[in-house]
């Protein structure tokens, strides 16, 4: 059999101690685990340990504090949810769950030390070496990639109150642009090429440009941050209408809760979606008659978040058997290993995912702070995978399932699988669905003392 290696962090506190006290006490430790001392369990990012996976490890373990006992106070509460949720996402990637490990030890408990690290080791050595082909573009042999993992065949139909919704939505754009509530109006027009694409409307007059139909799939949030610049230094920043479908609503909350945007300079303009089409925002002759996946399992209509409401609100129940993530994770291992390899080496790193995103806002990317210019992340074949994770989980309990970065995807990656996992994840772990109110804290920014260990 392979020889197989290991990773563990150990906090500085506790479990160092006990590793310490562990040999002292001539304990045994098993060789084929090397160890790195960090200040707290809660200052080991996830990301790290993708890294040590990426770098040749075939299980990384975490040992902090026990919960109660950190001598940072909380940062061991931290970590438990933070790799409560990362356990979950590394098997959806293809990772046994047994390669990865996070629990507690303290400076007294050396014999428990030895145990675990023993415990650890045996589990990855009977799983064998981790071959991670993320370097290697290996090629997935079941259903062709970029594909939907579930064929539903729901069909789109247009219905007669788009046209009315296209005139309200044309009214109110009017009134206000002619009152001077707003400055500029963000909506959606009709590009030369016959798609539909963002319109950004100053003058009263201009309001005839606006459409309503089943291509508007833009979330305009994501022109926001821009749009609220002032234009000259010294001015006020630019008052703002925009319209906005149930799951744009939920990513408004979002900037307003990381103060991205002031709430008293935007006129919020909901309107009642009842779904977009496969191929929205591309033109007319590729748009296809089937729902997107993310409106099939919609059952949110109504924005949570409006000044004006165009629409009528009706309850929606999403289509049962549509859950593409359920259908991934009945994959065997292997499969779901081959899959994700073969989506991230697809990947030109045009970086068109973050570009669309409207939680994407970071001044500088932490893809383009990972080392020197020379091996930056675009030009190192390996980093395309570490990309998209680093990416999908920093936007854990922040991604509303707007499916934009997906969209917006030349390759047709499924990066919406990825955000829709962890989204899932969330919500039945903590109950957590990003956006739905203003004052809720950040799935990761908070913790409850009785959740227990999330984690073995």
């Amino acid at each position: 059999m392979a020889e197989t290696r290991a990773v563990g962090f150990l906090c500085n506190w506790c479990s160092y101690v006990g590793a310490d006290l562990a040999g002292t006490s001539r304990l045994p430790v098993p060789a084929n685990i090397s160890f790195v001392r960090v200040p707290c369990s809660g200052r080991v990012d996830p990301l790290m340990v993708v890294r040590a996976f990426q770098g040749g490890a075939d299980g990384v373990l975490v040992l902090g504090c026990h919960p109660g006992d950190c001598h940072y106070r909380d940062g061991n509460y931290y970590a438990r949810r933070r790799f409560a949720l990362m356990h979950r996402f590394l098997e959806f990637l293809g990772i046994e769950p047994e390669r990865f490990r996070l629990d507690w030890v303290s400076a007294a408990e050396g014999d428990r030390f030895s145990r675990i690290t023993r415990e650890f080791t045996d589990a990855v050595e009977r799983l064998g070496p981790l071959e991670l082909p993320w370097a290697r573009g290996a090629k997935w042999v079941g259903e062709a990639t970029g594909q939907r993992v579930v064929s539903t065949g729901q069909r789109m139909t247009e219905s007669p109150s788009l046209l009315a919704t296209q005139s309200a939505l044309r009214e109110t754009a009017r009134r206000l642009l002619a009152e001077d509530r707003v400055d500029v109006f963000i909506g959606y027009e009709m590009g030369p090429r016959g798609a539909t694409r963002p319109a950004f409307l100053y003058e009263p007059e201009e309001a005839e440009r606006l459409v309503w139909n089943t291509a508007c799939t833009h979330n305009l949030t994501r022109y926001l941050r821009d749009k609220s610049r002032p234009a000259r230094r010294g001015e006020p920043p630019p008052r703002i209408g925009l319209v906005v479908k149930a799951c744009d609503a939920r990513s408004l909350n979002l900037l307003l809760h990381d103060d991205q945007i002031e709430r008293e300079r935007i006129t919020v303009v909901g309107v009642v979606c009842d779904g977009m089409r496969q191929g929205a925002g591309f033109p007319a002759d590729r748009l296809s008659d089937e729902m997107q996946s993310r409106c099939q399992d919609c059952t949110e209509r109504v924005p949570v978040l409006y000044d004006e409401l165009i629409g009528e609100p009706q309850s929606v129940e999403g289509v049962s058997g549509l859950d593409e993530v359920a259908a991934l994770e009945a994959l065997p291992v292997a499969e779901r290993r081959a899959f994700w390899a073969a989506e991230f080496d697809r990947c030109l790193l045009c970086y068109a995912c973050r570009q669309a995103c409207p939680l994407c806002y970071c001044a500088e990317c932490l893809a383009e702070q990972l080392g020197p210019p020379w091996e930056d992340i675009a030009i190192r074949r390996p980093e395309k995978a570490f990309f998209h994770i680093m990416r999908a989980y920093h936007l854990a309990g922040r991604c509303v399932g707007c499916n934009e970065c997906a969209r917006a995807c030349p390759m047709g990656i499924r990066l919406d699988l990825l955000n829709l996992k962890i989204a899932k994840e969330a919500e039945a772990l903590f109950g957590y669905r990003a956006g739905e109110a203003v004052d809720a804290l950040p799935v990761l920014a908070t913790f409850k003392v009785e959740e227990g260990v999330l984690t073995r």
